[in-house]
């Protein structure tokens, strides 16, 4: 299985190798954009496996990174994606790299977890400084208590939530934030 996948993602490769060169290799034609130089081998993380010295073409003048891959990281989005899946469910870091190295068959680096988690960071601020251009018919304000980690520790915290309620009857949290005063606070 996973000498398939790799065999499948070599090809690709070279199909768009020959599509940005602009024509196959070894022909001379006036259309040439830039000329093959080799190949480059790379691990490449997948929700299969980890894929051991796969073949990316390599040009002379210009970089390729294939457009399945992105520069600089060597796993498929789909892992990413997992990731994300299970930190949003609640798992800690520790949790993640164990579900990820018995579904994987490999440990996820420290980088690609670190990437997700600044793009999760990312997006939830995003989120909370969105305009709020709806008008809601309620509003409800509620606390939860969660462990944040600050470092090596975690830490129970309390975060507050608002959530509205709009003419239509849907729900939608409008915002929420830690609380200054955690919980182990007098």
């Amino acid at each position: 299985m996973i000498a398939n996948v790799k065999w499948v993602l070599e090809e690709s490769f070279k199909c768009e190798a020959r599509h940005k060169t602009g024509c196959n290799l070894y022909e001379c034609s006036d259309v040439r954009v830039d000329h093959r130089n080799g190949y480059r081998t790379q691990d490449i993380l997948t929700r299969f496996g980890r894929l051991k010295n796969v073949r990316v073409p390599r040009f002379r003048y210009s970089g390729f990174v294939p457009s399945i891959l992105q520069r600089g990281r060597f796993a498929l989005s789909d892992v990413e994606k997992l990731m994300v899946k299970c930190l949003l469910f609640g798992a800690s870091r520790r949790k993640v790299v164990e579900m990820l190295a018995l579904l994987l068959g490999y440990l996820p680096c420290g980088s690609i977890l670190a990437r997700v988690q600044l793009l999760l960071d990312r997006q939830a601020e995003e989120f909370r400084r969105r305009e709020l251009t709806k008008v809601y018919k309620y509003l409800f304000l509620n606390a939860l208590s969660v462990k944040i980690r600050r470092g090596r520790l975690a830490k129970e915290s309390m975060v507050l939530v608002a959530v509205g309620i709009d003419r239509d009857g849907r729900k939608e949290v409008i915002g929420y934030i830690r609380s200054k005063l955690d919980s182990g606070a007098a």
